[in-house]
């Protein structure tokens, strides 16, 4: 498998538009949220393709951030209704998507890592890699917070603004 610099580029953009994504998601901006994940997948969408599987992963990644965010109403029904333990369980399968879709893209950028190793070894040093590998760093650390977050749910129940630990003082 070749990768061209021009796929590199659109991996680095797609997964950049995925990431705003994922991070705004949790935002309580209905309004404005809703405006800007429509445009980040108008975007994702007129990027050109990388591969056919990191493609298919950072779609479903785009998809299930944006799912997220509109599922939040009824989750905020479900806390309204006091169903803790549909809300709960609503979490912890939310989060094990999350896992599930990060580490495929964890592994999905392991082999095009790998191809440009092995066939493009001028690729390897140029910057875009770096930016790359630095983005695959913040989906693992990702992907590691989103299983402590699986962990504090089960031990401590569903979380809501009520339960959040207080940021410290500044």
């Amino acid at each position: 498998m070749a990768i061209t610099q021009k796929q590199l580029q659109n991996w680095y953009d797609k997964e950049h538009l995925v990431l705003e994504a994922e991070a705004i998601a949790e935002s309580d901006d209905l309004t404005r949220t809703g405006r800007k994940l429509r445009k980040l997948k108008e975007t994702f969408a007129a990027i050109e393709p990388v591969t056919e599987a990191m493609d298919r992963v950072l779609s479903e990644r785009l998809f299930h951030a944006q799912q997220h965010f509109l599922n939040r109403r009824s989750q905020d029904m479900l806390r309204g209704k006091k169903d803790l333990d549909a809300l709960k369980m609503y979490q912890i399968q939310q989060a094990q998507k999350t896992v599930q879709l990060l580490q495929e893209s964890l592994d999905e950028a392991g082999v095009l890592f790998a191809a440009i190793t092995n066939s493009q070894p001028n690729l390897g040093s140029d910057d875009l890699v770096e930016k790359l590998k630095q983005q695959n760093r913040e989906i693992t650390q990702n992907l590691r917070r989103t299983e402590e977050t699986i962990q504090t749910i089960i031990v401590h129940g569903p979380l809501s603004a009520c339960n959040l630990p207080e940021p410290p003082p500044t």
